[in-house]
């Protein structure tokens, strides 16, 4: 029988940390679908036409223009440039340039940017690593109630990078995201409840977490259900399976503002 540190070091590790790298590129893709979904009611800037077209060499040459018009005051324009940057989508692939841009578009407060600069600078893409600079955005996106800067300010926390290693203040960060359904969050809450790091070990609560997860396509390594299900009984998986069914997401407890608050970096 695998042991829980085995899983532990997949979720905590530097070997997590490519983990959540993996996790976290699927989230941009998954933001790029939203940013589309959602203008697709709205009526199209012409730079939005051509991206979402997928012409991207006009796309760019009208981004561009947008820019230098001084009337973008949104940052989409930018966040376009970054993508085609970051993805090599009509231009040379160069994740230098996508931090600029991305950085420009953060800066105009552009949510989905922010979070993409906080990703780079945490990450070493494009800009030297530099983890306040990173926290600094994080902060900027909890305070607006983004569950996947909660989930990654809460892997700071749990790594200690930028700051002091804090098992129980990555878990509360992990659970709040957790119940908004980030589902990063939701299998590192899992392996939590599973160790008892930070939290109370319970089984039932880390087998219901690792389900849904799994629900939203984010599955755990190969036989970590089968290994945590063995540790329990009948009633208990049977008692976990039922309260993955009936969970639902839901928004973030005004309350937690008052809990975030000192773990929070002052805004730019």
């Amino acid at each position: 029988m695998a042991d829980i540190a085995v899983y532990w070091e997949m979720a905590t590790s530097t070997g997590g940390g490519n983990v959540l790298k993996k996790s976290l590129s699927l989230l941009l893709i998954f933001v790029s679908i939203i940013v589309d979904v959602r203008m697709a009611g709205a009526e199209y800037s012409t730079c939005a036409d051509a991206y979402l077209a997928k012409n991207y060499a006009s796309a760019f040459s009208l981004c561009k223009t947008e820019v230098s018009s001084g009337e973008d005051t949104d940052g989409w324009p930018q966040y376009y440039l970054s993508m085609m940057y970051r993805l090599g989508q009509g231009v040379r692939q160069d994740d230098s340039e996508g931090f600029n841009w991305a950085l420009l578009s953060a800066k105009l407060g552009n949510w989905v940017s922010m979070y993409l600069v906080a990703t780079d600078y945490a990450f070493n893409k494009g800009v030297s690593q530099d983890d306040r600079q990173a926290l600094i955005w994080l902060s900027s996106l909890v305070r607006v109630d983004l569950k996947e800067a909660e989930s990654l300010l809460a892997w700071f926390y749990d790594t200690g990078r930028g700051v002091t290693r804090d098992a129980a203040t990555a878990t509360k960060l992990y659970l709040l995201a957790a119940q908004q359904g980030d589902p990063d969050a939701q299998l590192r809450l899992s392996a939590r409840y599973w160790g008892g790091v930070g939290v109370l070990q319970d089984y039932v609560e880390a087998h219901k977490w690792a389900n849904l997860a799994r629900s939203q396509g984010h599955s755990p390594i190969p036989q970590y259900l089968q290994e945590l299900a063995s540790l329990m009984t009948a009633s208990q998986i049977e008692q976990a399976q039922k309260l993955a069914r009936e969970w639902t997401p839901r928004e973030r407890d005004p309350k937690a503002a008052a809990f975030l608050a000192p773990f929070l970096f002052p805004t730019r």
